[in-house]
């Protein structure tokens, strides 16, 4: 997909190349922006792993992880992103996992579905970790109040199953 540059944008990092950032970075870059900028940055971000399936999975009333609500009981010192960071790539990898834990997938134990979310969860800083359960329980909206369905859906119909 080519994104084209707004009128008026200096080139920013985000126009420089690629650069690992974590799925958090991503979406309060999203969040903050405004007008053409906004479109210009989810247009830019997502189309490629994690964010595409963190949208996905928040706005998509059809992709449903059969999965408690809330935030599993983990050790926020094995996902710090200070130690770790690097972990971009292990949650863009992992997160496809997270297909295994559908709703519909009745032949896989609920405890195996547990251990799946919880290993990619472990793949990734504490805030990436955080926006998949939000994302999980439809509440990214929460964290970022500006990424809203019907902003998404206007750039990308496909992520939120329209």
């Amino acid at each position: 997909m080519t994104t084209t540059k707004p009128s008026g944008w200096s080139n920013r990092t985000v126009l420089k190349g690629p650069k690992l950032i974590h799925a958090y970075e991503q979406l309060e870059a999203i969040d903050k922006a405004t007008g053409e900028e906004k479109e210009f940055l989810l247009k830019t971000y997502a189309p490629k792993a994690p964010l595409n399936y963190i949208l996905s999975l928040n706005f998509n009333d059809k992709v449903r992880l059969g999965l408690p609500e809330g935030m599993p009981p983990l050790n926020p010192k094995e996902m710090d992103s200070i130690t770790h960071p690097d972990m971009m790539g292990n949650l863009s990898s992992s997160i496809h996992r997270l297909k295994n834990c559908m709703i519909e997938n009745r032949a896989m134990p609920q405890t195996k579905k547990e251990e799946i979310f919880i290993q990619v969860l472990l793949a990734c800083p504490l805030k990436d970790a955080e926006i998949v359960c939000s994302a999980k329980d439809k509440a990214l909206t929460e964290l970022y109040p500006s990424i809203t369905k019907e902003f998404v859906k206007s750039v990308f119909p496909s992520l939120t199953g329209e």
